[in-house]
C-alpha cells in the first residue's frame, strides 16, 4: 500500500521526459533565434577590424582580405528577424571593401591597372546600393562614410582616366566640373570641348558648371550657345538673391565680351539696373576693352555702357572719343590703386600702349615713385614665380602691348629731364615692362625673343645683373633646356653669389632677395639635372640647398623663406647637413596613428603684392606666440617636422602616413617641386605606380593652382626621379596647356578656366 502511494506521488517518467524535451526545444529555439544576432554582432566586429587594417601600418603587398567576413551575414540575411541588420551590414561590407580597394590602388600599393580594376568594382558597389538600401551614408562598420560613388572618389584621388572614360555617366555637377578640368590637365582641349557640348545638352543648373561649360564652348565653335548660357547666369545674378546673398556678375560679363570677340559679334547688353549682384572685376574688364581697341577688331567699338559706373549720361559721339574715354577709365582705375603687381603692370602696358597714350607727365603720375611699391619685383623672376598665381580673372596684357609700352616709356624717359625723379621712375617702369615682356614671351615658348627682351632692361641697380641672369635662366628652363638654364647662372661672377655682409638699405635688401631667388632656382635645376644619385651629386645638391636657405632666411621675404625650408628638407641629408633649419620644432613621438597634417594657411606672396613679412622677433611676443604677420610659422614648423619623420619612417608606417596625408593633407604650394620630391620618398622602394600616387597627392591642388602650373610641377618631379618617359609626357601636356593660355584672343577665358 505504501509502495502504491509512492508510485502515485512520483511523476510519470514520460512527463519528465516531456518537460525536458520542451525545455530543450525552447532552448534550441532561443538559440536559433539569438544565434543570427550573435553572428551579425561577431561579423560586425571582425569586419570592422579587418577594414581598419587597410590604413594601419603594414606591408603594401599584404592587402587585407575582408571578403570572407561576409559569411557572418549570409544566413542572418535570410531570416526575417535579422534580415535588415544583416543585409545592411553585408551591403556596407561590400561597399567598404570596394572603396578601400580603390583607395589602396591609389595610395597603399599604387598601380594604374589595379586602379582601373578597382574602379569597376566600386562602380558595381555603387549600383548595389542604389538598387538596395539607397542610403546616403554608412556607419555600422567604422567611421561614417558616404555611400559608394565612383565619380566623387575618383576626384579625391585624382583619377583622371576614370573621370574621362565615364564622362557621360556622371550626374553630380562638381564631378562633371572636375572631368572638364581633367581633360584640360591632360592638354586635350578638343576632348574638353566635346564633353562640354554634351553637358550643355543637359542644360546644367549649377552656376559654376554652367559657366565653365559656356567658357569651353566659347573656346570651340559654339560661341552662340556659350553666350546664351552666360547671359542667363549674368541676368540671374543681377536680379536674384539666394538666402539673402547675391553673386557679382563682372566675371561672367567679361567672359561674354571675350566670347563675343572670338566669334566676331557684338555682345548682348549688360544689366542696366541690377537689384542683386553688381558688375565687379572692373580692372580686368577695362583691360579687355583696351585689348580689343588695340586689336581693331569688330568689338573695338564696344558700347560705352561697358564702363561700369564711369560714363556720363551723354555718351561720346564718336568712336575715337569713346576709345579715349576707355583709356581714361583704365588710367583712373590704375591711379586709384591696384594691389596685385601683375594687374598694375598689365594695366599700365595697355594704357601706355593704346592708340591714345597719356603724356609723359601723366605717365609719371601712374608709375611708382619714391617709397611707392615697385611696379614689379626683381626677385619674382624664378620660373615658379611666373607660374604660381591665384586662379581667377585679372588684367592681362598681350605681348604686343607690353613691348609697345616698354618702347614708348623708354622714349618718354629720354625726352624728360634726365636728372628728374620722373625720368628715373619712367625708366624703371620701362625696365619692368621689358622684363614682363620677356616673361610673357618665355611663358608662350618664344625663348630667343624673351632673352632679347630681358637684355633690353637697362637698370643700373647693383642687383640688376643677377636679376637678368635669373630671368634668362627661367626662360631657358621654360624652353626645357636645363643645362642652358644652369649656364646662365654659372656665367655670373662667383663674387655676386655671396650674400652682402649687411642688408640695411632697400637696395641691399632687394639684392639679398634676388640672390635668394637665384640660389633657390639653381638648387631646383641641380636637382632636375642630377640624374642617377651619387655621393658627389647628393653633396653638391645639399650645399646648394643650404646656401639658398641661408640667403632666403636673411631676405625677410616670407615666400622665399618658406620655399627654402621645403627645399632644405627635400634635398639635405646627413652628413651634409641637417634637413631641418635650427629652431624647427621636432616631433619626438611616433606619428602613428597621425591625426592631422598641419594646415599652414596663407603665406604672403610676392605675386599678391603683399609687403615682406617682418621678423618674428621684431616686436615683443608672449611665450609661444607668433607675429600676426607670420602666424603660419608654427604650422609650417610642425609640417616640416612631420615630413622629416615621415620620410625616415619604416616602410609599413609610411603606408599609413600616405593614407593620413590623403585624408588630412596640408598645403605646400609655395614649393611644389620640393613637396612632390618628399611625397615621392613616401613611396620609395615600395614598387607601384608613382604617377598614380602623385595624382592622389595633388588631387586637391587642381582647385588651387593653374593647370599649367600643375603640369609644370609634375614635369619637374619626373625629371628629378629620372623618369624620362613620364617627363616627356608631362612636358607635352605643359606645352599644350600653355599654347591655350598664351593665345591673346582667348587669354581671359583660359584664365577663368584655371588653364
Amino acid at each position: 500500500m505504501t509502495e502504491a502511494r509512492t508510485r502515485r506521488e512520483r511523476p510519470p517518467r514520460r512527463k519528465r521526459l516531456l518537460a525536458l524535451g520542451l525545455a530543450l526545444l525552447v532552448g534550441l529555439a532561443a538559440l536559433a533565434f539569438a544565434a543570427p544576432y550573435a553572428s551579425v554582432a561577431h561579423g560586425t566586429k571582425r569586419a570592422a577590424a579587418c577594414l581598419e587594417r587597410f590604413q594601419a601600418p603594414r606591408s603594401p603587398s599584404e592587402r587585407p582580405d575582408c571578403g570572407p567576413e561576409m559569411r557572418w551575414f549570409i544566413t542572418p540575411s535570410r531570416l526575417p528577424w535579422t534580415r535588415d541588420a544583416a543585409s545592411y551590414r553585408g551591403e556596407e561590407l561590400y561597399s567598404r571593401i570596394a572603396i578601400a580597394t580603390y583607395f589602396d590602388a591609389a595610395v597603399g600599393w599604387p598601380n594604374k591597372a589595379t586602379l582601373a580594376q578597382a574602379a569597376v568594382g566600386l562602380h558595381g558597389a555603387e549600383k548595389v546600393v542604389k538598387d538596395g538600401s539607397q542610403r546616403v551614408s554608412m556607419e555600422d562598420l567604422g567611421p561614417s562614410i558616404g555611400s559608394p560613388n565612383l565619380g566623387r572618389t575618383a576626384v579625391l584621388v585624382g583619377d583622371r582616366t576614370t573621370l574621362l572614360d565615364r564622362a557621360e555617366e556622371w550626374t553630380d555637377w562638381h564631378v562633371r566640373l572636375h572631368t572638364l578640368r581633367a581633360a584640360l590637365i591632360e592638354g586635350d582641349l578638343p576632348r574638353a570641348i566635346r564633353t562640354a557640348k554634351r553637358y550643355a545638352e543637359l542644360d546644367p543648373r549649377d552656376e559654376d558648371l554652367r559657366v565653365a561649360v559656356a567658357a569651353l564652348l566659347c573656346l570651340g565653335d559654339d560661341a552662340k550657345r556659350g553666350i546664351d548660357l552666360l547671359m542667363s547666369t549674368q541676368d540671374d545674378r543681377a536680379s536674384r538673391r539666394y538666402a539673402a546673398m547675391a553673386r557679382d556678375w563682372g566675371d561672367v560679363r567679361l567672359l561674354i565680351v571675350a566670347c563675343a570677340a572670338r566669334a566676331g559679334v557684338m555682345p548682348p547688353p549688360k544689366p542696366e539696373s541690377p537689384e542683386a549682384g553688381q558688375g565687379d572685376k572692373l580692372a580686368a574688364r577695362a583691360a579687355l576693352r583696351l585689348r580689343l581697341i588695340a586689336a581693331d577688331g569688330p568689338l573695338a567699338v564696344l558700347p560705352a555702357s561697358e564702363e561700369e559706373g564711369r560714363m556720363p549720361n551723354d555718351a561720346p559721339s564718336t568712336v575715337a572719343d569713346r576709345d579715349r574715354q576707355a583709356v581714361t577709365w583704365a588710367a583712373e582705375i590704375l591711379a586709384a590703386g591696384v594691389s596685385d603687381p601683375r594687374a598694375r603692370i598689365a594695366l599700365l602696358a595697355l594704357v601706355v600702349g593704346s592708340p591714345y597714350p597719356p603724356s609723359a607727365a601723366e605717365v609719371a603720375e601712374l608709375v611708382p615713385r619714391g617709397d611707392d611699391p615697385p611696379l614689379a619685383r626683381p626677385e619674382a623672376m624664378t620660373a615658379l614665380d611666373w607660374l604660381i598665381e591665384a586662379r581667377g580673372l585679372r588684367p592681362i596684357a598681350p605681348v604686343a602691348a607690353l613691348k609697345r609700352a616698354a618702347e614708348r616709356l623708354g622714349e618718354m624717359a629720354e625726352a624728360v629731364d634726365s636728372g628728374s625723379s620722373s625720368a628715373a621712375a619712367i625708366r624703371a617702369a620701362a625696365d619692368a615692362l621689358w622684363m614682363e615682356t620677356g616673361k610673357a614671351l618665355a611663358l608662350a615658348g618664344a625663348i630667343d625673343p624673351a632673352l632679347e627682351a630681358f637684355d633690353r632692361a637697362s637698370s643700373e641697380a647693383p642687383w640688376s645683373k643677377r636679376a637678368v641672369a635669373l630671368a634668362r635662366s627661367s626662360a631657358r628652363l621654360m624652353g626645357g633646356d636645363i643645362k642652358a638654364a644652369l649656364a646662365e647662372m654659372d656665367a655670373l661672377d662667383p663674387s655676386t653669389l655671396t650674400p652682402p655682409s649687411s642688408a640695411t638699405s632697400p637696395a641691399d635688401k632687394t639684392s639679398l632677395a634676388v640672390l635668394a631667388a637665384l640660389l633657390l632656382q639653381r638648387t631646383e635645376l641641380l636637382a632636375m639635372a642630377s640624374g642617377e644619385p651619387s655621393r658627389e651629386t647628393t653633396s653638391l645638391l645639399a650645399r646648394a640647398a643650404l646656401d639658398a636657405d641661408r640667403a632666403a632666411s636673411a631676405s625677410s621675404i616670407a615666400e622665399l623663406d618658406v620655399r627654402a625650408r621645403w627645399m632644405r628638407l627635400a634635398f639635405v641629408r646627413v652628413p651634409d647637413g641637417a634637413p631641418l633649419r635650427p629652431g624647427t620644432e621636432v616631433f619626438a613621438a611616433r606619428m602613428i596613428p597621425p591625426r592631422t597634417w598641419p594646415w599652414i594657411g596663407e603665406i604672403p606672396s610676392q605675386n599678391q603684392g603683399l609687403s615682406p613679412a617682418p621678423s618674428a622677433t621684431s616686436v615683443p611676443l608672449l611665450p609661444g606666440e607668433s607675429s600676426p604677420d607670420r602666424r603660419w610659422e608654427g604650422p609650417l614648423s610642425r609640417a616640416l617636422s612631420m615630413w622629416s619623420t615621415a620620410i625616415t619612417a619604416p616602410r609599413p608606417e609610411r603606408l599609413a602616413l600616405r593614407y593620413s596625408l590623403l585624408s588630412a593633407r596640408g598645403d605646400a604650394m609655395p614649393a611644389p617641386f620640393a613637396y612632390l620630391s618628399l611625397a615621392t620618398e613616401l613611396l620609395t622602394d615600395q614598387g607601384g605606380g608613382i604617377e598614380v600616387w602623385l595624382d592622389a597627392v595633388m588631387a586637391h591642388s587642381t582647385r588651387l593652382i593653374s593647370h599649367r602650373t600643375f603640369a609644370w610641377a609634375r614635369w619637374q618631379a619626373a625629371l628629378r626621379r629620372g623618369d624620362l618617359e613620364r617627363a616627356t609626357e608631362w612636358r607635352r601636356r605643359f606645352d599644350a596647356i600653355r599654347a591655350i593660355a598664351s593665345d591673346p584672343e582667348q587669354a581671359e577665358i583660359a584664365a577663368f578656366l584655371g588653364i
